[in-house]
């Protein structure tokens, strides 16, 4: 049997969500330099378009994916800083 402290847990947890955020967060930063704009702005870009690109909308739906991403992983993170940590 193998016992693991809460502070072993704790840190792992931090590792393995830093290092998928900076994951999400690359994605982000990739569609963000390819399209020279936010995630928002290029919402509002595809809402006013009246023809649809497929590899605009294709990219807007992994974006979109992504920053999702991103965002749970950032409040994720915050928790898991905070000691907010149930072992089930």
């Amino acid at each position: 049997m193998v016992t693991v402290t809460k502070e072993e847990l704790t840190n792992y947890l931090l590792l393995k969500n830093m290092a998928d955020l900076h994951n999400a967060k690359s994605k982000v930063e990739f569609y963000e330099n390819k399209y020279g704009k936010s995630f928002p702005a290029f919402e509002l870009y595809l809402e006013k378009k009246e023809e649809e690109v497929f590899e605009e909308h294709d990219d807007y739906i992994e974006w979109k994916a992504y920053s999702n991403r991103w965002n749970s992983l950032t409040a994720r993170l915050q928790e898991i800083r905070n000691g907010n940590i149930q072992i089930a």
